[in-house]
C-alpha cells in the first residue's frame, strides 16, 4: 500500500507530507485547492510525463517521494528490479520512489536509493498505481482500446495465446511484404536490377575486407611516426644496456654490494634473488628492443598508397552511409536480391508457398483467439451488467460487438482476410441504457453520469482480478446525485476491500464512505504573498462539518449536520 507521499515545490504546493491509511481515502475541498494536483504528483513520481511547468514559481526544482510497503514484494515488482539490476531484500518489503525535476528539465530518479530512469519508474508505476483521471472516459470511448480490455479480463491464458499469435503474425507480415514487393512490374524490376548490379560490381571491384581498414590504419600510424619511434628505441637501449650508467650495469653493482652484505647477514640473499629476477626481465626487454627493426613494416605499400586506400574506404562508407561490416552485409544482400530478380518466377513460387503456409497457421491461431474472446465476452457481459444493476442501471444491457476486418485488398493472388496484430476481428463495446432499446456503440449512447457508472463497473470487474494496487479515482462520481451517489460510494467502498483507494469527490455520500478523509484548502504563505495548499486529516467532529457543507454549502444547518452524522454512522457500522 501507499504509506506516504512527500511533495515539495510542485504547482501551488510548497511542501507537504501526506500519510495514507488502508482502505479508502477521500480528498475533498474547495475547487482549485489542489486536490487533482496531489494526484498529478503521485502520477509523476510513478513515471508520468514530467515538465518544468510543474515547478512552483520561484523554486529551482520540484521533489516528490512516495513510499510503498507490502507484506511481501510482489513478483512483478521483483521482475522489474531484476531487469534493471537493482538489489532488493525479502525482509524489507518496501519501495521508495523519488523524483526531482529542475528548471532545465533534468530528472534525478531513485528507487530505494539507487539511481534509476524514467522507463523503470513507468514500469513500476504501472504495477503500483491505477489512476482513473478525468480523461480516462475518452479511453473507454475509444473502440481501439476495447480489444485490450477484453484480453485483460480473460487473463494469462488468452494473453499467452495472443503472444504466440503475434510471433506468427510478425513472420507472416514480413512474407506478405516480400510478396507485395515481388509483384512490382517487370520494367521496375529490370530498372532495379540495373541499379543493384552496378552497386554489386562496385563493391566487388573494391574488394571489401573486414580487417583491411584497421590494418591499414595501424600501418599508416607506424609509417608516419617511424623516425620518432626509432629514435625513442635507441634512447631506451642506451638507458637499459648500452651505456656505462645503464640500468643493467647499475643492477650489477647493486648485487655486488648485496653479496658483501650476505657474508654478514644471509637475510639479504632474498634481495639478491629478487634483483636477479628483475635483471633477467630487463635484459629480455633490452634484447627485444635491440632486435626491433622498424625499417621493415608489414606492408608492400608505401605511405602514399596506404593513405590512398584508406581514403577510398572513407569515400565508399560516406557514399553508402554504412560501416565496413554493414557494407559487407549489404553486398551479400545485393547478391541475394539479384538472384531473386533473375530467378523471379521460381522465387515467387517458393514465396507463395511460404506465405500460404504462414497464413494458414496464423488463421488457425486467430480462430482460437476469436473463439476464446467470444466466450470471455459473455462472462464480461454478465459481470458488467451485474455491477450496473448495483449502480441503478438494472435495465442497461452490455455486449461486446465483433466485426470482421474484411479482405486483404493489397494482397493480389490470395483470398486472405486482412489480419492485424490482434487477430481477424475488431471489438467494440455496445450498450443500451434502457429496457427495449437497441444496443449501440458506447460512444453514441452514454451520458456523463452513465459513462461514470460504466467506467466504475469496469473498474470493479477488473479490480477483482488484478493484483492489489492503489486505485485512484479523480471525480469518477461526476454527473450523479441522490441514490446513485450512494450506490457509487458503495461500489468504491467494495473496491477498497481488496485495493487501497484514493478518491477525489464532491459527493457527501462518497466522502462518508471513506476510512480516511483529507481536506484540501488554499491558504497564503507566511509572507502573505503566494498561494499554497494546506492538507488536513479530518477527525470526526470536523469531518461531520465538512460532509455537511458538501450537502448544504457554507451555511451549515442542523439538518445537514444530522444527515452527515447519519451518513458516517452508516458506513462505520
Amino acid at each position: 500500500m501507499l504509506i506516504s507521499l512527500n511533495i515539495e515545490n510542485f504547482a501551488i504546493i510548497q511542501a507537504t507530507s501526506i500519510d495514507f491509511s488502508r482502505g479508502m481515502t477521500v480528498l475533498s475541498g474547495e475547487t482549485g485547492a489542489g486536490k487533482s494536483i496531489i494526484i498529478d504528483a503521485l502520477g509523476l513520481v510513478c513515471g508520468g510525463r514530467g515538465s518544468v511547468d510543474f515547478i512552483r514559481k520561484g523554486a529551482d526544482k520540484l521533489s516528490l517521494e512516495a513510499l510503498f510497503v507490502f507484506d511481501h514484494l510482489p513478483q512483478a515488482i521483483c521482475q522489474v528490479l531484476d531487469k534493471y539490476g537493482l538489489s532488493y531484500s525479502d525482509e524489507d518489503a518496501s519501495l521508495l520512489l523519488q523524483r526531482q525535476i529542475n528548471l532545465k528539465g533534468a530528472n534525478l530518479i531513485r528507487v530505494n536509493g539507487h539511481l534509476a530512469n524514467v522507463s523503470m519508474l513507468k514500469e513500476l508505476g504501472a504495477i503500483l498505481v491505477d489512476i482513473h483521471g478525468q480523461n480516462e472516459h475518452q479511453v473507454l470511448l475509444n473502440p481501439n482500446t476495447h480489444l485490450d480490455l477484453v484480453d485483460q479480463f480473460a487473463g494469462p491464458s488468452l494473453l499467452n495465446q495472443l503472444q504466440t499469435y503475434q510471433k506468427a503474425y510478425a513472420n507472416y507480415r514480413q512474407l506478405r511484404k516480400d510478396w507485395i514487393s515481388g509483384q512490382e512490374t517487370e520494367s521496375n524490376q529490370l530498372q532495379r536490377l540495373d541499379f543493384i548490379q552496378f552497386q554489386a560490381q562496385e563493391l566487388e571491384k573494391f574488394g571489401l575486407d573486414a580487417a583491411e581498414e584497421d590494418h591499414l590504419k595501424e600501418v599508416s600510424l607506424k609509417m608516419r611516426h617511424q623516425v620518432q619511434v626509432q629514435a625513442d628505441i635507441e634512447r631506451l637501449n642506451q638507458v637499459l644496456s648500452e651505456s656505462d650508467q645503464s640500468v643493467l650495469n647499475q643492477l650489477d653493482q647493486a648485487m655486488t654490494f648485496l653479496e658483501e652484505l650476505v657474508k654478514i647477514d644471509d637475510s639479504y640473499q632474498v634481495m639478491i634473488d629478487q634483483l636477479k629476477t628483475s635483471r633477467f626481465e630487463l635484459e629480455d626487454i633490452a634484447q627485444q628492443l635491440a632486435f626491433k627493426d622498424l625499417s621493415v613494416i608489414d606492408s608492400d605499400l608505401n605511405l602514399d598508397e596506404v593513405e590512398s586506400r584508406l581514403n577510398d574506404y572513407s569515400q565508399l562508407k560516406r557514399k553508402y552511409g554504412m560501416t565496413v561490416p554493414e557494407l559487407i552485409d549489404y553486398e551479400a544482400a545485393l547478391a541475394e536480391e539479384i538472384f531473386q530478380i533473375q530467378h523471379r518466377d521460381r522465387y515467387l513460387a517458393q514465396l507463395k508457398d511460404k506465405l500460404q503456409a504462414a497464413y494458414t497457421d496464423l488463421y488457425e491461431k486467430a480462430q482460437l483467439l476469436d473463439q476464446n474472446r467470444r466466450h470471455v465476452s459473455k462472462k464480461l457481459k454478465h459481470a458488467i451488467e451485474a455491477q450496473l444493476g448495483d449502480l441503478y442501471m438494472a435495465d442497461a444491457s452490455f455486449a461486446v460487438h465483433f466485426s470482421s476486418v474484411g479482405q486483404d485488398r493489397e494482397l493480389s493472388g490470395f483470398d486472405f482476410l486482412a489480419l492485424h496484430e490482434g487477430g481477424f476481428a475488431n471489438l467494440e463495446f455496445y450498450v443500451a441504457t434502457n429496457k427495449g432499446q437497441d444496443l449501440s456503440p458506447l460512444v453514441k449512447v452514454a451520458s456523463g453520469g452513465e459513462l461514470s457508472r460504466f467506467m466504475l463497473a469496469l473498474k470493479r470487474v477488473f479490480a477483482s482480478q488484478a493484483m492489489s494496487k492503489v486505485m485512484v479515482f479523480d471525480e469518477i462520481d461526476s454527473g450523479v446525485s441522490g441514490r446513485v451517489a450512494h450506490a457509487i460510494a458503495d461500489k468504491i467502498k467494495e473496491i477498497s476491500q481488496s485495493h487501497q483507494v484514493l478518491c477525489i469527490t464532491h459527493l457527501a455520500q462518497v466522502a462518508a464512505a471513506a476510512d480516511q478523509q483529507l481536506f484540501i484548502q488554499k491558504d497564503l504563505d507566511a509572507d502573505q504573498t503566494a498561494t499554497q495548499t494546506k492538507i488536513t486529516t479530518l477527525a470526526d467532529p470536523d469531518r461531520v462539518k465538512v460532509i455537511a457543507s458538501m450537502m448544504s454549502g457554507e451555511s451549515l444547518t442542523a439538518a445537514s449536520l444530522d444527515l452527515a452524522q447519519e451518513l458516517l454512522k452508516d458506513y462505520q457500522n
